[in-house]
């Protein structure tokens, strides 16, 4: 079995390449083989980002290829226990096409409403698609707010119904250096944010079982 997820969203700036990364790299240092699909073949910055993991010795990358259509991926996907799809910086027809292919589509947000209900309208569409609402999730990410502005989002998301994973990632220095360098945002300098990263995989493996 392939294990596809994907990471979309209706607008850009959001984090997809970042947890898209994450994911992958954290998946392949437990043996899984991973292809991380870039879709975005203008910006390609999962294609960047893998490139600078190379030139710095970094260990443990997955496969990661750009790709313009779907169905490219799809055709080869039996090669791998895993696909993630780091999606397009705006929701499209291709969009819709992966999330039908996933098996976990990760919507990345700030806890601002200009950035959440765009999101919450693309999870609208899949369901309307006979998407199940247990194949989707939110995810805070690139949060830089108070806790109690970060609380209020959190409720905000569950009076829609969806899930939304508990671990937010906050928008931090050494996150953005460990990316420059090819790494994930578990192979920071500081402890704790590497724990917070690791905590935030264990939900989404979390997920994955429950729909096993």
């Amino acid at each position: 079995m392939t294990w596809i997820i994907s990471f979309v969203s209706q607008k850009g700036g959001v984090g997809k390449s970042t947890l898209s990364q994450l994911l992958s790299k954290a998946y392949v240092k437990n043996n899984f083989k991973v292809l991380l699909a870039d879709m975005d073949v203008q910006q390609m910055s999962s294609c960047e980002w893998a490139l600078n993991g190379k030139a710095n010795g970094v260990i443990d990358l997955p496969d990661v290829k750009e790709f313009e259509h779907v169905k490219d991926v799809l055709t080869i996907k039996d090669q791998y226990d895993m696909v993630v799809f780091d999606g397009r910086p705006s929701a499209s027809a291709q969009t819709l096409e992966i999330a039908k292919a996933s098996d976990l589509i990760i919507l990345p947000t700030s806890a601002s409403k200009y950035d959440m209900n765009p999101q919450i309208k693309l999870a609208h569409e899949f369901r309307s698609k006979n998407i199940e609402i247990k194949r989707i999730a939110f995810v805070f990410n690139r949060i830089s707010t108070t806790k109690k502005n970060l609380a209020n989002a959190y409720d905000y998301i569950s009076q829609t119904n969806y899930a939304c994973l508990p671990v937010p990632i906050f928008q931090k220095t050494n996150y953005e250096q460990a990316l420059e360098g090819g790494k994930a945002l578990y192979e920071t300098r500081s402890g704790s944010l590497n724990y917070k990263a690791a905590d935030l995989l264990s939900a989404i493996a979390a997920i994955l079982l429950k729909l096993n």
